[in-house]
Formats: structure tokens, sequence, C-alpha cells
């Protein structure tokens, strides 16, 4: 809720304010703002020059924190409409983090959003083999086969969330 995206903004402005050079804090900050803006409960204006800001502090402070490039993948990709500089912000994500779910899940949402179906579909199968009870993983595996056209396996990821999270 916008709400709950506000308390987690203000636990993680609390964090810096504890410890200034704390960079997965930032990080959080610029990741939060990107979701307000997907789910449009902050202007765009404000996310992206939060999210910007926060990025660039945390790569100062700490420039191997692969959150840092997941967000900065986001905020190309939605906000700046630079498709290949989100690829590359993924890409070397994963080269950092190899084993983080939320990565393959904008890396592939994102692939698939220009249409390259062959590499999204299995960066979402590893999302959910990553994490497999994460309506998030499931989520974007429905999505990344729903837009490819594969609407039988779109609708067992679908349903498989739902049946983890009926309340969803």
């Amino acid at each position: 809720t916008p709400e709950e995206s506000e308390k987690a903004l203000s636990h993680f402005r609390e964090a810096i304010c504890i410890d200034p050079k704390y960079a997965a804090a930032y990080a959080a900050i610029a990741n939060e703002k990107i979701i307000q803006g997907l789910f449009s409960t902050a202007s765009k204006k404000e996310i992206v020059n939060e999210a910007r800001t926060a990025i660039e502090a945390a790569k100062a402070l700490d420039p191997g924190l692969a959150d840092i490039y997941t967000s900065e993948g986001a905020l190309k990709f939605y906000y700046d409409w630079d498709w290949k500089g989100a690829v590359e912000s993924y890409k070397k994500a994963l080269e950092l983090d190899p084993g983080n779910a939320t990565i393959y899940i904008r890396y592939s949402s994102t692939l698939a959003d220009v249409g390259r179906f062959e590499e999204a579909l299995p960066l979402a199968d590893k999302a959910v083999e990553l994490d497999p009870v994460s309506i998030s993983s499931l989520h974007n595996l429905g999505w990344v086969n729903l837009i490819a056209g594969n609407y039988k396996m779109s609708s067992e990821a679908f349903g498989k969330a739902l049946e983890l999270h009926p309340n969803w």
C-alpha cells in the first residue's frame, strides 16, 4: 500500500541517519521509489530525482552492491526508456549477485517487454527456481509467458501464485 511504502522509506532513511555509509539503504530507497512509480503512488519527478540520487550515493559508498544496478536497470527501463542501458545494468547486477531472484525478475520482465522472449523465459524460470514461493517470481513467470504467447504456462504460473497466496 502507499502507506506501507512510505513506512519502508522512513525506515531506510532512518538507517542512513544511523549509518550514512550504509549503501544498501540508499539502494533500497531507489528500489522503493521505483516501485512507487510502478504502482502510481508517487509522482514521476519525485521518483526519478530521489532514485537517481540514492543510486549515485550507493555507488559512491559500495559500487559492488548488486541492488544498486538492479534499481538502476529499472530506472533506465521504466523512466529513461534506455533499454540497452537497463540490460547492461541487469547484467552487472547478475555478475555481482547471481543468486538474487529479484534481478532475474526485473531482467526477464525487461527483455520480455521488448520482445526478447527466448532470453526472458529462462531468466523468469531461474527466478522461480531461486525463490519458488515468491509472489513476485511466480507473477513474473506468468507475465513473461503471457506476453510471449505461452498462455497455458502463464495460466499455470498465475494459478500457482494464487494457490500459494490466495489473498493476492
